[in-house]
């Protein structure tokens, strides 16, 4: 049997957010990569499946990776998985990835740490190439 894709949008995450204490995700993920703590990574956003509180909701979420592990420190955790565990834990099927100079780049012209704009990226990364 196929399961239905649910997913939230922002007003609803951010308000289960307050309420039970998540979303820290896009601040910790950018900082991460602004003060490169770890070297070498990118910034990633995509839509992940939720687990307790959020289990069975789709919702946008930011972590960062390099080439073999993704590193998800957000919400006061340290977890750290190679990626093809990550993706499949969170059903994770489409990305997008940000190298330093453009999630610089995107926190610095937007000043927040996201999530972006199709626009705000194309202005933001794409010109600065």
């Amino acid at each position: 049997m196929k399961t239905k894709e649910v997913r939230i949008g922002t007003d609803e995450f951010n308000r289960i957010a307050e309420l039970e204490g998540l979303g820290d995700c896009f601040e910790v993920a950018g900082g991460i990569v602004m003060f490169e703590e770890i070297p070498n990574t990118k910034l990633v956003y995509g839509y992940v499946t939720g687990q307790k509180t959020l289990k069975g909701k789709r919702f946008l979420h930011a972590w960062v990776e390099d080439k073999e592990n993704v590193y998800d420190y957000s919400n006061g955790k340290k977890t750290i998985l190679p990626k093809w565990v990550y993706y499949s834990i969170g059903e994770i099927k489409k990305t997008s990835k940000f190298t330093r100079k453009e999630a610089m780049a995107l926190m610095y012209g937007t000043e927040r740490y996201g999530p972006y704009t199709a626009k705000e990226i194309k202005k933001y990364t794409e010109e600065k190439k």
